[in-house]
């Protein structure tokens, strides 16, 4: 479990750094590096079966990260049944995925704890439970479309349906461009 701690910055990443994460992961192969994250190792809670960590550097991007991985599984759910993959393999990623993002043992746990700030914590908790895990009852909170947890949720869902629905269309010289609606569609207030 990464837990961010109070004295790092609220998310504050935007548009700009969603793009270039997302390219990034695009337009290169497996395995290529996206940086690096500091942690402090608090050990295994033996209470909660976890070992939990204190994210020192790479919140930013560690948040994201699993942000995309949840629009991921969510468009992957979505899609199962047009995958051409055997169903029950598609199963399988969609349960990894799931465990790559909530604690298996711990049910609604997250695996990344985002700070409080800027109600950060609420507002991903809250996007997880409505995505990713019916064990998360944490409910939206006031305004949280307007707030970057959900905007960056947005724009990762708008960048894999497209990939979904026009595949020609989904690398970055393409002028790809998330429509204006796609975050109130998903998100109304």
């Amino acid at each position: 479990m990464f837990n961010v701690p109070r004295y790092q910055r609220e998310y504050t990443w935007a548009k700009r750094d969603w793009e270039n994460l997302f390219d990034d992961i695009s337009d290169n192969d497996k395995g290529y590096f996206l940086g690096s994250i500091i942690v402090i190792d608090h050990g295994y809670n033996a209470e909660k079966g976890v070992t939990q960590c204190e994210l020192i550097d790479g919140q930013q991007r560690l948040t994201t990260v699993s942000l995309l991985l949840a629009a991921l599984y969510d468009q992957l759910s979505k899609h199962k049944d047009d995958a051409e993959e055997d169903e029950d393999e598609v199963n399988v990623e969609l349960i990894n995925l799931r465990n790559r993002l909530i604690m298996k043992k711990s049910k609604g746990q997250t695996r990344v704890v985002p700070q409080v700030q800027g109600k950060n914590l609420q507002d991903y908790r809250a996007l997880m439970g409505e995505r990713v895990s019916n064990q998360i009852k944490d409910t939206r909170p006031k305004y949280a479309g307007n707030r970057k947890i959900y905007k960056a949720y947005a724009y990762f869902e708008s960048r894999l349906e497209a990939m979904v629905e026009a595949p020609e269309r989904t690398h970055p010289n393409n002028a790809y461009e998330p429509s204006a609606t796609s975050s109130t569609k998903c998100f109304p207030q």
